[in-house]
């Protein structure tokens, strides 16, 4: 039976919880706010099945075929409304031409990060943007596997280690299955999210309906937070120095895991690996207008197809691997070091809140903050624009 003794040994991904055929293993919130599977030894009958599918302790060498591209949809609103090229949204729609589904994450109605199956684009539009904390997976592995089993194509998008936890759950490489994955550094506690969440809508006073961490009213290469009300209102602030995204940029929130990435490889699970590509200009030599641009990097024959499904909604140009890694992929096969307070960091955030632990912690020095604001100010009155 799995039994979780350190906490870097679990990254949550709930392949046992899944797979487990007497339904005993709960996937309990520890005090930071992550998911780490509790087995109820009365019932559990020592199948072995969850330690089998566990993508940590059995680790399966992945693929890369070096393949890849700079990548922009061509649907200027979707391009607006994605955190990079809107990649995603082609790959979607490109599943949904061939009556296949989408597994993404999105808000639930009480702003919870989790994954869900969408069969339109209407229902897969929330997936777009980062939410940087770590989903709820629920049931999605069953129920993909359950589509799978039908014959129905399946785009399932995840972190790596999500990736690695549903393939060792399938145990059989479905060839319905595509799984895209994106470079990660690691995911916040949903804690952060929540309270985050709360301490807005307490100063507000309304009730928010949607979070971006990276919208463009400032531009791509300007981290800019938008908070959306239930009334229509919205506010916008700095995407680095607000108190969610200071501690998540400073390292201080992430799962342990994260720390120890045992998924961060050239060689992967999945068939496309997506992430932001900032250094468009340096790479490709053409001029980058400040709207984004996605990385796409294709590991197999099915993500190779998928692409060429996607080609009527982009403009792309192909990239140099090692380059493209070299230039936006630093995350790619390095782990991020944990920041020296983080346990400080928690015990804080815990005890005292967001804010407090923030201004604590995830230190600004105020030059950084005055260049930040001087920087939105310009661009507003139209004298400031990314340097191209």
């Amino acid at each position: 039976m799995i039994k979780i003794n350190n906490p870097i040994d679990c990254c949550g991904c709930t392949a046992c919880k899944s797979i487990c055929p007497k339904n005993c293993i709960t996937m309990k919130i520890d005090r930071e706010g992550f998911r780490y599977p509790i087995v109820d030894y009365d019932n559990c009958i020592n199948c072995g099945l969850c330690e089998r599918v566990c993508p940590i302790k059995n680790k399966t060498e992945g693929q890369d075929l070096g393949i890849a591209y700079a990548v922009r949809n061509i649907d200027s609103k979707v391009l607006e409304s994605s955190a990079a090229g809107g990649t995603f949204t082609a790959i979607s729609k490109a599943i949904f031409r061939i009556n296949g589904l989408v597994a993404g994450v999105k808000y639930t109605e009480s702003m919870e990060v989790k994954h869900f199956l969408a069969n339109s684009m209407k229902e897969a539009e929330p997936f777009r943007g980062s939410k940087y904390v770590q989903s709820d997976l629920g049931s999605i592995f069953e129920e993909i596997k359950y589509q799978l089993d039908k014959g129905k194509v399946v785009c399932f998008s995840g972190t790596p280690c999500q990736i690695s936890g549903i393939r060792g759950f399938l145990c059989n490489d479905y060839d319905n299955l595509i799984c895209i994955d994106v470079v990660c550094k690691g995911v916040a506690t949903p804690i952060i999210l929540k309270k985050y969440i709360e301490l807005n809508e307490k100063k507000y006073g309304k009730q928010i309906v949607n979070l971006s961490f990276r919208t463009k009213d400032y531009g791509y290469h300007m981290s800019t937070t938008k908070i959306e009300f239930e009334n229509g209102d919205y506010i916008l602030s700095s995407g680095e120095f607000n108190a969610m995204m200071g501690p998540f940029i400073q390292n201080l929130c992430l799962r342990p895991s994260c720390h120890e990435c045992r998924f961060k490889s050239r060689k992967r699970q999945s068939d496309i690996t997506i992430f932001d590509c900032w250094s468009y200009k340096k790479l490709t030599g053409k001029l980058d207008d400040d709207k984004g641009y996605t990385s796409v990097w294709i590991h197999s024959e099915k993500g190779k197809e998928l692409f060429e499904r996607m080609k009527n909604d982009i403009v792309f140009s192909e990239l140099n691997l090692d380059e493209i890694i070299e230039a936006d992929g630093n995350m790619v096969e390095k782990s991020i070091s944990p920041h020296p307070n983080r346990d400080k960091y928690f015990d804080t955030l815990i005890s005292q809140g967001l804010v407090k632990a923030a201004k604590k912690y995830a230190k600004m020095t105020l030059i950084s903050k005055f260049k930040d604001l001087i920087k939105r100010r310009l661009y507003i009155m139209g004298i400031y624009r990314y340097n191209r």
